[in-house]
């Protein structure tokens, strides 16, 4: 038997959770500043997160698409999610298939921000599933 015990920052695991990227599992930036902040702890007492820019970009993409399902939003035609997945942060997401249809290279169907502001993308399909980061 164990005694009964709650820490605050159990809470930020409930929020999010566990994420895949590139077949690893890591927890999502804003689990992990959630931990930190709870439990006022080092950076050595919270999980380890995904390896740098990209892992980020990834999970902040997906958490867009799972926004954009849940209000509705039709995905099909492979829209752009974000110019600007964070402040600052060379990224954009976008939906397309897997394999690439041609609805995907349309003008109005990619992220005009690509190539000007962002020289990274990250693409999810349909499902909110990672296609490429990159």
């Amino acid at each position: 038997m164990t005694t009964c015990e709650y820490k605050e920052e159990y809470a930020c695991y409930k929020k999010e959770g566990c994420l895949c990227q590139s077949e690893k599992c890591a927890w999502s930036a804003e689990t992990t500043a959630c931990v930190k902040k709870a439990s006022a702890t080092s950076a050595s007492d919270v999980p380890p997160q995904g390896e740098g820019d990209a892992f980020d970009a990834s999970n902040k993409c997906v958490k867009l698409c799972n926004q954009a399902k849940a209000e509705g939003r039709n995905l099909s035609a492979g829209p752009c999610l974000s110019n600007e997945l964070f402040p600052n942060f060379p990224w954009v997401c976008d939906v397309a298939h897997d394999p690439r249809q041609d609805v995907d290279n349309l003008e109005q169907n990619t992220c005009p921000a690509f190539g000007v502001t962002a020289q990274h993308f990250v693409e999810v399909d349909e499902n909110c599933r990672i296609i490429v980061s990159q």
